[in-house]
């Protein structure tokens, strides 16, 4: 895939081959979850900034003013620190603002959790990322390739599918377009396809989808790791800017009577190096249900016209919460005390709280904001995050090996662990909280359909 040309990307990952097998249960299936984790640097931007920046998800924009202008004020005390760093990486030094390299203050850290799957017969494998937010699925199609303006993005994830060759393929035809809500968008134009999707062991049949003829990266993504979504969302997620939506490879293995419990069961990597687990139908052997804390869905589904809090609370997936707190032997610090909606997901990288609750949630751990980082080795000294959610359930508890995200620093060569800890700025004000990734990667998490309702089981290290 061809990037801008002064863009650059950092990115922490390692390879993982994982071969997991079924459980005993024919309708319990169980897959690897993979995790790799992204480091941006946002001053690597092309020719048109403010276009570029309008791109960035959501909570980044905000972001990036204010650590650029931070940065601002602390280059000139850098530059010897940083000129040192470079030549030590050998890389040609010259002003710091000229070298393009990133500072602590300009790179931002996100992880993204993949599995794979196949569609069609034979099966074409594909990486697909794990999301609980998202329902409507959607490929790259070889005619993608016949435009020479759309062939570089979608070579990047050859082979492709091509219907011709799929035996289980069933021609629709209508246009749709659609655009791919995550810290990885995706724009697409194509066609409304059918054909079998393959989960593991289970076959998905007539699995409506996009075949994208035309493939658009949003400029802070990176598809090179991913050639669709996994949907796991409750409910068919509609999404303002696209004409195609269709209900998610969950809602059809429930409707076609494939799994042996209404349920499925994550537990995300704590790093690039662990790999994870999504067990479909089912729950893994070391976990007791009627141990787990069993939080009740909370059915609120609208976003108060807000267009992107009514697509995260189209997916389902959301809980009540009560109260936050930062948690150590010296104390207690409230983080939130009035009761929020919180969004369950899998996809969105951060914990995303209203703008004095983050601060409060860095403050309580030395930092001042979202991306900010601490020495890992000071992890045991730091608090735990104490969530109580739903209605006089247990407390749930994430240790600073959840809620900070660990990254290497390919070339600072250093080990970080980054702050989660997102502001949702003007956003916050209406009674909305994000659980994401790190919240998850603490737990284990048991999302049951027809009980209504996700439970949680705290991990070990």
């Amino acid at each position: 895939m061809k990037f801008p040309f002064d863009m650059m990307f950092f990115v922490s990952t390692v390879a993982t081959v994982a071969c997991i097998a079924n459980v005993a249960s024919a309708d319990v299936f169980r897959l690897p979850i993979n995790r790799t984790t992204i480091g941006w640097d946002f001053r690597f931007v092309g020719p048109n900034r403010k276009a570029e920046a309008h791109q960035l998800p959501f909570g980044a924009q905000d972001q990036r003013k204010r650590r650029v202008l931070r940065s601002r004020n602390r280059e000139q005390a850098n530059v010897g620190h940083h000129q040192e760093q470079l030549e030590r990486v050998h890389i040609p030094v010259g002003p710091v603002r000229s070298t393009g390299h990133h500072s602590d203050d300009e790179v931002i850290f996100w992880s993204l959790f993949t599995t794979p799957i196949s569609i069609g017969k034979p099966p074409l494998n594909l990486t697909a990322l794990i999301d609980t937010s998202w329902s409507s699925f959607f490929i790259p199609s070889a005619n993608c390739t016949l435009n020479p303006k759309e062939r570089s993005s979608c070579l990047v994830h050859a082979p492709l599918y091509n219907s011709t060759k799929s035996s289980t393929y069933r021609a629709d035809l209508r246009p749709g377009k659609l655009l791919y809500h995550s810290y990885n968008g995706v724009y697409t134009w194509g066609i409304i396809s059918q054909d079998d999707l393959h989960v593991a062991n289970m076959e998905i049949r007539n699995q409506v989808f996009e075949e994208a003829l035309e493939w658009h990266p949003m400029w802070f993504t990176r598809d090179d790791y991913f050639d669709t979504a996994l949907g796991l969302s409750l409910h068919q997620t509609p999404e303002s800017w696209g004409n195609f939506s269709a209900q998610s490879p969950f809602q059809n293995m429930v409707q076609q009577n494939l799994l042996d419990e209404n349920i499925f069961t994550l537990k995300l990597p704590r790093n690039d190096n662990e790999t994870g687990e999504l067990v479909l139908g089912g729950v893994p052997e070391i976990l007791t249900r009627d141990k787990m804390i069993q939080i009740p869905l909370n059915h609120t589904r609208d976003g108060g016209g807000d267009e992107w809090w009514d697509f995260y609370t189209s997916s389902g997936w959301q809980v009540s919460t009560q109260r936050i707190s930062m948690d150590s032997p010296n104390g207690s610090i409230p983080v939130l005390t009035a009761e929020h909606t919180a969004i369950v997901s899998s996809s969105y990288p951060y914990i995303a709280l209203p703008d004095d609750a983050a601060t409060i949630a860095n403050h309580a751990i030395g930092l001042e904001e979202l991306y900010d980082w601490v020495e890992c080795e000071t992890r045991p000294q730091l608090p735990n995050m104490t969530l109580g959610l739903g209605a006089g359930a247990p407390s749930i508890t994430l240790s600073p090996w959840d809620y900070l995200i660990e990254v290497y620093d390919d070339l600072f060569q250093q080990l970080k662990c980054v702050s989660a800890f997102q502001s949702m700025e003007w956003r916050g004000e209406m009674g909305f909280i994000m659980l994401g990734a790190p919240f998850l990667s603490g737990v284990w998490s048991v999302w049951d359909k027809d009980g209504e309702s996700i439970s949680f089981a705290n991990r070990a290290l």
